[in-house]
């Protein structure tokens, strides 16, 4: 590795000739909000995995319904720089939701995600949001999966 940086070691930091200090990691313990933003897209993955026959139809689903919730749901680039169209529709994404909770929760004075006309709701809210959607994609994906053996 070149100008001695190697696993384990951290970089200089510029002009200071020492390392960069890195917050450490709760013991064992993952950030705060992480369970909770991950059940609903894996909850929601979970239904056309369930209700499509074949892999190929699921790949393809996945892939043209993942990009555009990513995409609009300021979790690569704050809603406030997007469109105001796609700032309004990020109201019906989960994942806006998600997005919005970890960057409240690593960062609490970011800038704000989710809003609803003029107001942004509190996390509890985006948290209940996030617990429905996941919740009732789950029994959607449960009743799909007792019906497959109906389907074959």
């Amino acid at each position: 590795m070149c100008h001695g940086h190697g696993p384990g070691r951290r970089p200089a930091r510029p002009g200071t000739g020492r390392r960069a200090a890195l917050p450490a990691p709760a013991a064992g313990r993952p950030p705060r909000g992480t369970g909770l933003t991950a059940f609903p897209p894996t909850a929601l993955t979970l239904v056309p995995a369930v209700l499509t026959r074949r892999p190929e139809t699921f790949t393809t689903l996945l892939a043209l319904t993942s990009a555009p919730l990513l995409s609009g749901s300021g979790a690569l680039v704050p809603l406030s720089t997007l469109p105001s169209w796609v700032t309004s529709a990020a109201a019906l994404n989960p994942l806006a939701y998600a997005a919005d909770i970890l960057r409240r929760t690593a960062r609490p004075s970011a800038a704000a995600g989710v809003r609803w006309g003029a107001w942004q709701p509190p996390p509890v809210i985006e948290a209940g949001v996030l617990l429905l959607t996941a919740v009732t994609a789950s029994l959607w994906a449960a009743r799909g999966f007792g019906r497959a053996d109906d389907r074959t």
